[in-house]
């Protein structure tokens, strides 16, 4: 993390996003393994080869990897464990200015859940769950609101029996990351299906 910010191409082109941004500048909630770059603009993929460059003779890592266009993750393993990198081109723009630790930009806690619902909409985690659940508590809003600006944000309207339809899985979630806070799965699935009733009185009234 530290190299990150250390790094004038990462700052000057992407900004930390995703679960380990959640999880170690906003909730700090649960363990993230995982370290997600999103640029707005598109990139030239040299700029992330150095970088990891950097890293594989920093930790003494080997690197697997994956590429295509806009998307590239490498995957590094040492003593350390794992560590998955992606540098990813986001076209859709940021709704709010986020932070700025030292040279990192990190996206807001707002475009980070938007994005975790649109992920849900499409497949979804038990960390993306977690993550939306315990973060809509922490911003204090609606779905609505989430929703609104989901739409605002991906520039599409979205149908929402779609999306009710998806959050059921929340009871047959597994996979579930290790977490920092007290946390209570079962609360979490009651969460979601007063949020599914609530949405389907609105559709359906």
């Amino acid at each position: 993390m530290g190299l990150a910010g250390q790094s004038e191409d990462i700052y000057k082109r992407f900004f930390l996003t995703g679960g380990t941004a959640i999880s170690e500048f906003y909730l700090h909630h649960r363990l993230s393994e995982d370290l997600d770059f999103f640029s707005e603009d598109d990139f030239p993929v040299d700029i992330c080869d150095r970088y990891i460059e950097k890293l594989k003779n920093k930790y003494r890592a080997s690197i697997q990897q994956k590429r295509r266009t806009g998307f590239y993750r490498y995957t590094l393993s040492g003593e350390f464990g794992e560590l998955k990198i992606d540098f990813v081109y986001h076209v859709f723009k940021q709704l709010e200015f986020g932070k700025k630790i030292g040279k990192l930009k990190i996206a807001s806690i707002w475009d980070i859940l938007v994005d975790k619902l649109y992920t849900i909409f499409h497949r979804g985690t038990a960390r993306d769950f977690v993550d939306l659940y315990l973060g809509i508590k922490y911003v204090d809003c609606d779905w609505d609101q989430l929703i609104s600006a989901m739409e605002e944000k991906y520039q599409s309207g979205f149908d929402r029996m779609s999306l009710l339809s998806r959050l059921p899985i929340v009871k047959d979630l597994a996979d579930y990351p290790k977490m920092l806070v007290p946390f209570d799965p079962k609360k979490m699935e009651n969460f979601y299906f007063d949020m599914i009733k609530s949405q389907e009185k609105k559709i359906f009234k």
